[in-house]
């Protein structure tokens, strides 16, 4: 096939550059030199591959009636901001010429190959996709090839674009290219191919299995269906599991749900419009109730004191040699003999889970708590943020890049703020503002933190390269508020949490009134 490279077409379309060839298409960029503004458009080129002489004129002058009927109905959609608009089509040499709006952008395939995408992230697609595909649904037209390399952000605003109609590529291939170029059409993407569009027969359902399998991939970075979403727990949290190899991407259950419903292999299963996905997504809240995080910790010794088990009741035979008094005095023994045994489990079972930690004190702040002795700690007094330690896990390797930590930060409060309530609300304000929009924060309630009533805001952030989940764990006592903040990269949140449990759970913030009358004293 020919270059187009440097050459002008009807008269005013200059060839710039070729973007990318793929059996019969080739997709170009140039330069509409007659266009007032935006100058720069993509032109595809579908070169037949029928030979001349069975292409009749009168078979030909049909091609082309087909095909600009099919631009003419997908007219009917180029008018909304998320579209490309189509902007002409002509033939030269019996090939077949389409041009669009250029949208200097990057596709989401480009984006998935450098890292997957964070949850806010895929939701922002997910809803400026969904919205775009109810206005072409209105239509009565289905978009039929939605793939990553077809759903472009723009660079200068961020915009979601989806591109590439199917309907027109499916005309266009079906009458021009013989059975051999048609049987390996888009093998390399029918992970995103509904089960019944395969069989020939698309319908709405269609799109939206596409587009949850498209977010799946773009939350994992893997097209294989062996891909699955596994319940994490019965609350907040879930996660798209790689049976290949086991790796695991924590989402909300609330999205998780709504992927496997837009992923059906019934197509009767899922959603029947975008409108209905979109409900759904609009139900996952800035902030939802989150468990609580200390809630599946194996039970303590304390607890066990707390709530001690029924002795078996034991048969006494009657013995007239014991009178009652005998009787008492051996009941009062057994009591005093498990009590012995209760509390010699309790002091051991403390003594051992905290075995191999080390304590950190801080006598101005009146707080102190144990933590692994092969972690690290670093005293800091920042003023600003109220930061007194920070608390290191160790690298596990070379390639270790990233430490796990849990931050100790001590905040004065004024009187005004002197509860849980108003400063949870400062927190989640204070966090809101330093985050992408449409983050998600989990809120939960926390009823033991030192015997005190706490809360915990969670959320994933970027950093760099890296997906990071971060937890706020907070309480308020006697005008301070105590503020733990652990972060972890997302794969390793889970892994590391066990042992945030285990630190905060020797947790002991001593009182503050001698502290207070001294003050008062003075």
């Amino acid at each position: 096939m020919e270059s187009l490279l440097g050459k002008i077409l009807q008269d005013h379309y200059y060839i710039a550059r070729q973007l990318a060839q793929k059996n019969s298409w080739t997709i170009y960029l140039a330069e509409d030199r007659t266009a007032p503004i935006d100058t720069f458009c993509i032109i595809k080129r579908l070169q037949t591959q029928i030979e001349e002489k069975k292409l009749t004129s009168r078979a030909w002058h049909d091609l082309q009636e087909i095909l600009t009927l099919e631009l003419m109905h997908l007219k009917q959609v180029d008018s909304h901001p998320q579209i490309p608009e189509i902007r002409d089509f002509f033939t030269v040499d019996r090939a077949f010429y389409f041009v669009r709006e250029f949208i200097e952008g990057q596709t989401l395939a480009e984006e998935i190959a450098r890292h997957p995408l964070t949850e806010s992230e895929v939701i922002v697609i997910l809803r400026e996709s969904l919205k775009c595909l109810d206005f072409i649904h209105q239509k009565n037209i289905l978009h039929l090839n939605l793939k990553p390399s077809n759903i472009i952000r723009r660079h200068k605003d961020r915009q979601i674009f989806l591109t590439d109609f199917g309907q027109l590529k499916k005309l266009a291939e079906k009458n021009i290219l013989q059975p051999r170029f048609l049987s390996n059409q888009n093998s390399e993407d029918r992970e995103f191919i509904a089960p019944e569009y395969q069989q020939g027969n698309p319908i709405i359902a269609s799109d939206i299995y596409a587009l949850g399998k498209i977010a799946i991939y773009a939350l994992s970075g893997k097209k294989s269906n062996r891909v699955e979403i596994n319940n994490l727990d019965n609350y907040a949290r879930s996660v798209i599991k790689d049976l290949n190899d086991s790796q695991e991407i924590s989402i909300s259950s609330k999205l998780a749900n709504i992927l496997n419903k837009m992923t059906c292999e019934r197509a009767l299963d899922r959603y029947q419009s975008a409108t209905e996905v979109l409900k759904d997504l609009e139900q996952e809240e800035n902030v939802v109730v989150f468990p609580p995080p200390f809630d599946d910790e194996i039970p303590e010794a304390d607890d066990i004191l707390a709530v001690p088990p029924n002795p078996r009741k034991q048969k006494v035979r009657k013995n007239h040699q014991f009178n009652f008094f005998n009787l008492k005095f051996w009941s009062i023994l057994v009591i005093v003999l498990v009590i012995t045994i209760l509390l010699t489990v309790i002091i051991v079972n403390n003594a051992n889970k905290y075995r191999d930690f080390s304590e950190y004190n801080n006598e101005r702040y009146k707080i102190s708590l144990k933590y692994p002795k092969d972690w690290s700690i670093e005293e800091l007094e920042d003023p600003i943020t109220g930061e007194i330690a920070v608390l290191l896990a160790p690298a596990e390797n070379g390639f270790d890049l990233f430490q796990e930590k849990i931050y100790v930060s001590v905040d004065e409060l004024p009187a005004e703020i002197n509860s849980l309530d108003l400063y949870s609300q400062i927190m989640l304000k204070k966090i809101q503002s330093q985050l992408a929009p449409n983050t998600i924060i989990y809120e939960g309630d926390i009823d033991n933190l030192d015997g005190n009533k706490a809360r915990s805001l969670t959320y994933l952030r970027q950093e760099g390269t890296k997906s990071l989940q971060q937890m706020e764990i907070f309480t308020v006592k006697e005008n301070r508020a105590y503020l733990f903040t652990y972060i972890a990269e997302d794969i390793k949140y889970q892994e590391f949490l066990k042992i945030t449990k285990k630190i905060l759970g020797s947790l002991e913030i001593k009182g503050t009134e001698k502290r207070e009358q001294g003050i008062e004293n003075k």
